[in-house]
């Protein structure tokens, strides 16, 4: 750096200056030196940390490549520089003398001397700076295991504020491996890159003599196998590995789409976790692990021990219709039940640790019915009891075992709860609420942009991921409510998870009081003088009568026309909890890390009667005052992200509000300098009014970031067309694309449009590839299993 800038800052050659961009960061030693300008700097291009810490400039800069040789160009972009006091760690020439570099025999401990400048003994002449050497390094932990290094995250002010002051107490507190508290101001992801920082410098296990230990008894191997559509089923089963491995059974975790039903290990326990897409198919990861199962021979699983938890919305036609498959399935092949299936509803985590529990309590009289080692005696190892398949309703579960071994489950330090990494609310504010669809419209869409600089904790994301909004119910929906059950806003209940609180706030706050469950028809059927129609609407095969009689009605309309009276509790317990709502986000945090943008289609009609009603978060945001507090989390989404490698091609079909999260993809290929072409299909009913960011695509194709915009306007003209016939029609273009290597997402309604795009891909295959329909079909599959293919749909 110059030595005007070295000045202002206060470094000297030899400091520790961190280089930050909104990329990365790293910290290297300041040479000062008037061979560079005034305002600028100049680090030696450099990939990987091999020879120390924070030493990759890579981690600052771009991604950008030289377009023929696809070979790293010069980075050049704005950075910060901050003097630090960490000293810059370089690993040296084995070859070196001990004696004539004392500091470099201690280089990789945390609290070793600076390498450069290190201070003479009194009286010594003062060393030469070290001299970067790099020779025999030798390969990184992370290379074994075959991860790629990995730049450090760039902490917030706050977080590097709370580190500094957490490393100075080390030494000073009890031994063991120093771990964050969980009220730490630490985002997950960055909590977890300390914690596993910290663990890799302290966790050590001292070889002692020991007398030998009485062998244990041997406890099953246990594979869990998850698939999700939007990653509630891939946390609990993260969650459920971590405890089972807690209680001494070894666990292997699997996505689904990475096993092969017919190699499993034969001598595991197998747990399927699973949510349910669309009309209870498999999600997407979980596709080819169900085609796999429907493929094997009848008895080629027997005795095989299993148990399934299925994840779904009762609000759905097929509840938890994919759960319910694959324990049918397992059963048809011999397989025999741990526990009963658990099907759960969107607040799952009382119902899901019950299952654990289940789950455990029976993995431990299995392993104390085990055969004993050799020289001891023998105990007869029944066979598993065969459970029946449970019907998702707790009183519908056979009872488990309630001795001792049972209550040791429950009460060991091993069986605490399964908590999933559902991360706890951030408070945003909401300072973007733009209206994208305009005058004459059918539909109400916004834009909403959140501003998290102000929030204690920060909102980490990436593009592809999910912002969940945790909205309030309409204050005018809850004194409707309240007027006709006739009951004190006033009165005292207990709301589950929550504890005792007034029915006002519960229905305000904590209760779903727009949906029409199941359990609330049965509810009303059983309350009722007439209860003949709710019980036809009920019957298994009469669905879709069900869904057009709810078509128009909330539930407050139901207890409306049944006049049903209950108590406050009553209607407490039987109304769900409210949950938090998904929407794809519109955003790349390389435009700015603290705003989030999400774009929503409002909810507003009027019932039977003509009275106006809406739907529950997007009026709420909506109607919410310019820089209204809201509390939002990430749900992260890490199967659906546009591609890594610079060079690779990106097709994108999303109509309607589906182009949500491909906004935010071209935003970050734009950010990283990727020059890869970019084709997205845009659709929905009329251009003048329904063109959702026209100026930005449009501004988007001038800057060369879209390479193609193919848009289908389905009331423009006598023949309805939508996206999937403008796949057909640009089908030759698209194979090409997809030959060439392009990724292909697709965003928006799974019912119809997710399915219709996917037949037309198909097609295109059978036209353009010259494949048979069953040689297409496996070319979608393999896209699929390749990552090639994915969707973000709901």
């Amino acid at each position: 750096m110059h030595p005007e800038d070295a000045a202002a800052l206060g470094l000297v050659d030899g400091d520790s200056v961190e280089v930050a961009s909104r990329r990365g960061r790293a910290v290297l030693p300041a040479v000062v030196t008037d061979r560079v300008l005034p305002g600028s700097c100049f680090a030696p291009f450099h990939w990987n940390d091999l020879f120390g810490e924070y030493l990759s400039v890579n981690a600052v800069t771009s991604d950008a490549v030289d377009p023929l040789s696809f070979q790293p160009e010069l980075k050049v972009c704005a950075v910060s520089l901050t003097k630090v006091s960490t000293p810059v760690t370089v690993l040296s020439p084995a070859t070196e003398a001990p004696a004539a570099r004392p500091a470099e025999s201690v280089a990789l401990d945390p609290a070793a001397p600076p390498a450069f400048g290190a201070a003479a003994a009194p009286g010594a002449p003062a060393a030469p700076p070290a001299a970067l050497v790099p020779t025999a390094v030798q390969p990184s932990a992370a290379a074994v295991f075959g991860l790629d290094p990995a730049p450090p995250p760039v902490l917030t002010e706050r977080e590097r504020r709370y580190l500094v002051g957490f490393l100075a107490g080390i030494p000073a507190g009890a031994p063991g491996v120093p771990v964050l508290p969980p009220d730490a101001p630490f985002s997950p992801e960055h909590a977890l890159w300390v914690n596993g920082t910290l663990a890799g410098m302290y966790s050590r296990t001292t070889a002692v003599p020991a007398l030998p230990a009485p062998p244990a008894d041997p406890a099953r191997r246990v594979v869990i196998l998850w698939a999700s559509q939007t990653g509630t089923a891939e946390d609990f089963a993260a969650a459920t590995a971590a405890r089972l491995s807690a209680g001494g059974h070894p666990a292997a975790l699997l996505a689904m789409d990475e096993a092969d039903p017919a190699a499993l290990p034969s001598d595991a326990d197998l747990l399927l976790i699973t949510s349910t897409f669309g009309d209870g198919d498999a999600p997407d990861n979980g596709a080819g692990f169900w085609d796999g199962l429907d493929a094997l021979d009848t008895g080629r699983l027997e005795g095989r021990r299993y148990a399934v938890l299925a994840f779904g919305d009762s609000s759905y036609d097929d509840f938890c219709g994919h759960g319910r498959r694959l324990d049918r399935r397992m059963d048809e092949l011999g397989a025999v039940r741990l526990t009963p299936r658990t099907d759960c509803e969107p607040d799952y985590e009382t119902e899901a640790e019950l299952w654990l529990d289940q789950v455990l309590t029976a993995l431990k009289d299995a392993t104390e019915l085990l055969p004993a080692p050799p020289g001891q005696a023998l105990a007869p190892a029944p066979a598993p009891t065969p459970f029946p398949a449970s019907t998702g309703a707790p009183d519908a579960a056979p009872a488990t075992a309630a001795g001792p071994a049972s209550q040791s489950v429950v009460a060991s330090p091993s069986a605490a709860p399964a908590r999933s990494r559902r991360p706890a609310p951030v408070t945003a504010r909401l300072t973007g609420n733009r209206l994208l669809s305009l005058p004459g419209s059918g539909k109400e869409v916004r834009r909403f942009t959140f501003d998290t600089r102000d929030s204690e904790t920060p909102l980490v994301y990436e593009a592809g991921d999910a912002l969940g909004v945790r909205p309030l119910n309409s204050p005018d929906l809850v004194a409707e409510w309240l007027a006709v059950t006739g009951l004190d806003a006033h009165a005292r209940v207990q709301v589950n998870g929550v504890g005792e609180t007034a029915l006002g706030e519960a229905l305000l706050r904590h209760l779903d009081i727009t949906r029409i469950t199941p359990a609330l028809l049965r509810f009303t059927a059983d309350r009722t003088r007439d209860p003949r129609e709710l019980r036809k609407l009920l019957r298994p095969d009469n669905k879709d009568e069900l869904a057009k009689w709810s078509w128009g009605r909330q539930a407050v309309d139901l207890a409306t026309e049944s006049g049903v009276r209950a108590g406050a509790q009553e209607w407490t317990d039987v109304l769900g909890r409210l949950q938090p709502r998904l929407y794809s986000i519109s955003s790349s945090p390389l435009t700015d890390p603290h705003l989030v943008s999400l774009t929503v289609s409002v909810v507003r009609y009027e019932n039977l009667a003509g009275r106006p009603r809406q739907g529950v978060c997007s009026p709420f945001l909506a109607d919410a005052a310019p820089g209204a507090e809201v509390p939002v989390h990430v749900q992260r989404s890490p199967h659906f992200r546009p591609p890594a490698d610079a060079s690779t091609p990106m097709v994108m079909v999303g109509p309607g509000t589906g182009v949500a999260p491909f906004v935010g993809f071209l935003e970050e290929r734009r950010a990283r300098g990727h020059r890869a072409p970019n084709w997205l299909f845009f659709g929905e009913q009329h251009r003048a009014t329904d063109f959702y960011y026209e100026e930005e695509l449009t501004a988007l194709r001038a800057d060369g970031v879209l390479t193609r915009l193919d848009t289908a306007f389905s009331r423009d003209q006598r023949a309805k067309v939508y996206v999937q016939d403008r796949i057909r029609e640009h089908g030759s273009h698209l194979w090409s694309w997809l030959r060439d290597g392009a990724h292909f997402y697709v965003c928006g309604d799974a019912s119809r449009m997710a399915k219709d795009v996917d037949h037309a891909l198909r097609d295109v295959a059978v036209v353009h590839g010259g494949l048979s329909e069953p040689e297409a079909a496996a070319y979608v599959k393999q896209l699929a299993t390749d990552k090639r293919y994915v969707r973000d749909v709901y």
